[in-house]
């Protein structure tokens, strides 16, 4: 009875872990200086550069395009850092946690997620858990004059729930809509000015790579990643028989 229970336990956790892959993020357009950091190590972005969880992508005088799963896509504006806090996909369903640690982000929904999918947008100061299909979020940090777009969140198709990060204000903004977040008097929602309606047009320059493409980028960085997770575990085999 012992053997089977251990057996069954091991099943379980192998089909799980089977389930769970990590979600592909990779730049799809790229102008002027992107750069991302992984660990201490800090690269320029280029077409077709891949993002791992724990990697922040900054922009200086320059934006990208970033394409998560095969039906999310995030435009970062200038002086723009975020980052990759949880990139997963667990069966039929994508767990996205992004933060903003400053400037602004375009996000697309292309592909309607399911019920047990989650799209976050982390800020300092608020939490934005995405309902729709595209929205802005604004991360101004005091005293900057760097950016269009004053601190918020902005939708222009769809609903995020917005809540503060002390747990004390919480708001759904609908389609059509804009929330300052900026104020100490406490958040205040109105409709999109003409202003932010013009910056919606944003969105129509957002296109995923086609899915094929996409297939074959996720088949080869899977391959890449397996074969080095091989020479890492060659290696640890010839220490431990020179040891031996």
């Amino acid at each position: 009875m012992r053997r089977f229970i251990i057996i069954l336990v091991l099943s379980i956790s192998s089909i799980a872990a089977a389930q769970e892959q990590p979600l592909l993020a990779v730049a799809v357009f790229v102008k002027g200086n992107v750069y991302f950091q992984r660990g201490k190590e800090l690269k320029p972005v280029k077409l077709r550069t891949i993002f791992h969880v724990k990697d922040t992508v900054i922009t200086k005088k320059g934006r990208v395009n970033i394409q998560i799963g095969k039906g999310a896509i995030i435009r970062m504006t200038r002086f723009t850092s975020v980052k990759m806090t949880r990139l997963l996909k667990i069966s039929n369903s994508q767990k996205i946690d992004l933060d903003l640690q400053k400037g602004q982000l375009y996000s697309k929904i292309i592909k309607k997620l399911d019920k047990d999918s989650n799209f976050n947008v982390k800020t300092p100061t608020v939490t934005a858990a995405v309902r729709g299909t595209e929205f802005i979020v604004s991360e101004v940090p005091p005293g900057t004059k760097a950016y269009d777009i004053s601190k918020g969140v902005y939708v222009n198709v769809g609903s995020v729930a917005v809540n503060s990060e002390e747990g004390d204000e919480s708001a759904v903004v609908n389609q059509g809509e804009q929330l300052d977040t900026s104020t100490a008097a406490g958040y205040k929602k109105q409709i999109l000015t003409s202003y932010m309606k013009e910056k919606m047009r944003i969105f129509h320059e957002l296109k995923l790579m086609k899915e094929k493409q996409y297939e074959m980028l996720r088949e080869q960085h899977e391959k890449n990643r397996n074969l080095i997770d091989q020479i890492k575990d060659d290696v640890q085999q010839k220490k431990g028989e020179v040891g031996e």
